[in-house]
């Protein structure tokens, strides 16, 4: 009754959206509910002079996916329509029962007040650390509001990881990732070589480049596509070999601090000189306890940052020669080649899939319902994961990380030294479990599931 009571007299048509479904009956909860109550109002004379709204439902959010302000007004659109589709789902492709609901994705509310940051970091180098530091030092220390979202793979150290930062006058409620990036961090230049870095930059947006070598030079070593983007796109490129400014400050491996002193220096979220003053005061708190000369090299890694920070003057147009990298190599099995390449690794053109799928560009959250069921070879492969490891490595110097270079950076395409013991070692386990899954097959596991 609270319910109907608080509908206005002009209703006439509701969307119930619920976040679960309930495979075999005959709505979801919330929108059994909502029929529910308006029946019995009807039955009960609640409902009296009153004409009975229209109600559909539909599902949104399952798997984690995302529900932005577009799905919204897509969930609108469809009820402007005389018969609006019911048991709908929003946020997928369902290209194989027609579910599904289209939505803008170009949609965009956020003001522009509000400065939205991407970050492209590896696990382990600080950058999710600096960026929740960031965090703390304008939503704890200033009047502005900060919000900050984390994407890793569950096996954080060596993957990818990409923080979603927004920071404005007031407070922020957007609870989903940015879709238009006012300012792109790159703090591995080989990301740019394998996935779409920019596929979140707005127009006019500044981009921010970890490179090996000169600077200076970073615009010949982009991958051509990277360099129409950034045209098209009107992007002011920015670029620091901050590998070598960590060496010198005594923080070999450790670009954090000096891709944050860049992002407040370019950024303009905090005028420049109180910016890094905040940053060095967080410093002082986050690494007092680790020593004088640790604390030391941070604060000088901040004042060597601004100094070798470049700004490119690019030129009309693209330049460069450079492709760029397969996702896996030619020698990799089938069903990594067709699947999980195309699976792992987001927003990566991938063009052995155009024999099969309609798709230049997929996502690993964009993937339609009637792809997965007509993905060739679907099912586990055995020993996939030696031509999906990761290692990447900027510079490579023997002992551990050679090892690491050694057994996995050599699918990619990675060069350095490597510890042939270590090296035998792992062969050896991998040998071991191929055996355990050739024994697994004899006790009915045909495709080698273990």
């Amino acid at each position: 009754v609270d319910f109907v009571a608080a509908l206005p007299p002009s209703v006439r048509k509701i969307a119930v959206l619920d976040r679960t479904k309930e495979p075999g009956s005959v709505g979801e909860p919330l929108y059994q509910d909502v029929v529910t109550a308006l029946r019995e109002a009807r039955d009960n004379g609640v409902m009296e002079g009153r004409e009975d709204p229209r109600v559909v439902g539909g599902r949104y959010g399952l798997s984690s996916k995302e529900f932005t302000p577009a799905m919204i007004a897509g969930v609108f659109e469809e009820l402007q329509r005389p018969a609006p589709k019911n048991h709908f789902t929003v946020g997928i492709v369902d290209d194989v029962t027609g579910t599904s609901l289209p939505w803008d994705r170009d949609l965009d509310i956020e003001p522009e007040s509000v400065v939205r940051a991407v970050f492209y970091g590896l696990g382990a180098d600080g950058t999710v650390s600096a960026n929740k530091n960031t965090i703390k030092i304008i939503g704890g220390e200033t009047a502005h509001g900060a919000q900050g979202y984390f994407v890793y793979d569950s096996k954080k150290s060596g993957a990818m990881t990409i923080s979603h930062l927004r920071f404005g006058p007031g407070p922020i409620r957007s609870s989903y990732l940015i879709g238009k990036a006012s300012f792109v961090g790159c703090h591995q230049f080989e990301f740019l070589l394998r996935y779409d870095v920019l596929e979140h930059a707005a127009d006019g947006a500044d981009l921010l480049v970890n490179c090996p070598g000169d600077p200076n030079g970073v615009w010949d070593r982009l991958p051509r596509d990277v360099q129409e983007q950034i045209l098209a796109k009107r992007i002011r490129v920015h670029a620091i070999e901050a590998g070598r400014v960590a060496r010198e400050a005594g923080m070999a491996g450790r670009v954090n601090t000096i891709m944050q002193a860049c992002f407040f220096a370019i950024s303009g979220v905090l005028p420049r000189e109180e910016a890094i003053d905040r940053i060095k005061k967080a410093i002082v708190k986050t690494y007092a306890k680790k020593g004088k000369e640790v604390l030391e090299r941070n604060l000088a890694a901040v004042d060597r940052a601004i100094e070798n920070l470049v700004t490119l003057e690019l030129p009309s147009e693209a330049t460069s020669t450079v492709a760029r990298i397969p996702p896996v190599t030619a020698a990799a099995p089938e069903f990594v080649q067709r699947v999980t390449a195309a699976m792992s690794l987001c927003g990566l053109p991938y063009n052995l899939l155009l024999p099969y799928f309609t798709r230049e560009v997929l996502h690993g959250d964009e993937w339609t319902y009637g792809l997965l069921l007509t993905a060739p070879g679907l099912g586990v492969a055995r020993r996939h994961a030696q031509t999906t490891r990761r290692g990447r490595a900027r510079r490579v110097d023997g002992g551990r990380r050679g090892h690491r270079a050694g057994n996995c950076g050599r699918d990619q395409g990675l060069l350095g030294r490597a510890d042939p013991d270590r090296v035998g070692r792992r062969s050896a386990t991998l040998a071991s479990d191929a055996g355990r899954a050739d024994r697994l097959r004899g006790h009915g596991c045909d495709d080698g599931r273990r």
